[in-house]
């Protein structure tokens, strides 16, 4: 029956159709015209048409009013459109989205659906940015393993990957799989990192690799391995030193204080690193990593009867915390001064 209706509208109001396809959701009638690539005066005629016949449905007072009048019209105009006119009209529709800078998931979703492997890795690595940081972590990971068989296809190609943004997807990942505590891969994503790092003979990421997986032996996780978190955070330091990357160097130091502090018990050892390592963030203006070391900086300086110390190290940690809106940190450090008070 819906074949039967389409079959009714002219050639214009088919990609109108299609175009509401594959936007998906309600829009407006010049998004209808971008991506159908029609002009307005063509437009309006096949759009009137669709609005009688009750395939189109039009909400005058939204501010997007126009959307399909069923999700089983979607269903038969998308299918029955040959697959590179619905590449087509992805990529218009993409182009239109960066242009009103709409949020990277609507991107990403477009881009995938276009076949471009570049802008579909860019904007799958920042809707789990996105996602990530506001907490939605099962979300946040459906993107960042879609960004990261985009980039498999993309290496098989010979195709060039942003270094930073592969470096941010594994790290990101990688804190998303800690959240829902798969250490297995978590270690597998790092080491997947450091992998490729190698191939490449990307000093960089290699670095960012060593930070992450000294991380992960470091802390009290499945994993917890103080001798193997040691000896990377030590190669991280050195690395960082030999590149000049002080943020690197700062967040190895504070590696280095959290492997002491939680397995050797030389508070004196722990302390030098984390006061080397608060120097560097503070005079880098690297909050997020100066909050990280005044929450572990607590411990040592309550075990040597340091109170007031211990407090004024986790009132800095809870304003910087506010500051972020990083909730999960700032519970940390709540906590900590609950306990110490």
């Amino acid at each position: 029956v819906i074949q039967a209706r389409l079959a009714q509208h002219s050639k214009e109001g088919g990609a109108l159709l299609l175009a509401a396809a594959v936007i998906g959701r309600t829009c407006t009638f010049e998004r209808l015209c971008q991506v159908a690539d029609l002009s307005e005066t063509d437009a309006l005629e096949a759009l009137e048409a669709l609005l009688d016949g009750r395939l189109l449905m039009e909400r005058p007072a939204d501010r997007r009013p126009y959307t399909l009048a069923h999700d089983y019209i979607r269903e038969v105009v998308y299918s029955e459109a040959h697959e590179a006119r619905r590449r087509v009209f992805h990529r218009r529709a993409l182009l239109a989205l960066e242009a009103a800078a709409a949020p990277a998931a609507e991107c990403a979703f477009h881009a995938l659906a276009a076949l471009l492997d570049e802008p579909a890795f860019r904007y799958s690595v920042a809707a789990g940015h996105e996602a990530f940081t506001s907490y939605a972590t099962r979300e946040a990971l459906g993107h960042f393993n879609t960004a990261l068989d985009v980039s498999g296809r993309m290496q098989e190609k010979g195709e060039s990957l942003d270094p930073n943004l592969l470096a941010l997807l594994y790290q990101e990942r990688g804190q998303a799989l800690v959240l829902v505590n798969d250490d297995e891969a978590v270690q597998s994503n790092y080491e997947a990192l450091r992998t490729f790092a190698v191939q490449r003979q990307d000093q960089t990421l290699k670095l960012a690799a060593l930070l992450s997986l000294s991380n992960l032996y470091g802390n009290y996780t499945s994993l917890f391995n103080p001798i193997k978190g040691r000896e990377l955070a030590q190669e991280a330091l050195a690395l960082a030193r030999e590149l000049g990357d002080k943020a690197a160097e700062a967040r190895s130091l504070w590696g280095l204080m959290v492997v002491g502090l939680a397995t050797f018990g030389d508070n004196n050892l722990g302390m030098a690193y984390g006061r080397q390592a608060l120097a560097l963030a503070h005079e880098l203006g690297l909050k997020e990593l100066v909050g990280h070391i005044l929450n572990g900086l607590c411990w040592p300086l309550f075990n040597m009867r340091q109170i007031e110390q211990a407090r004024e190290a986790l009132s800095e940690a809870q304003s910087i915390w506010r500051e972020l809106g990083n909730l999960q940190r700032l519970a940390e450090a709540s906590r900590f001064m609950a306990i110490i008070n």
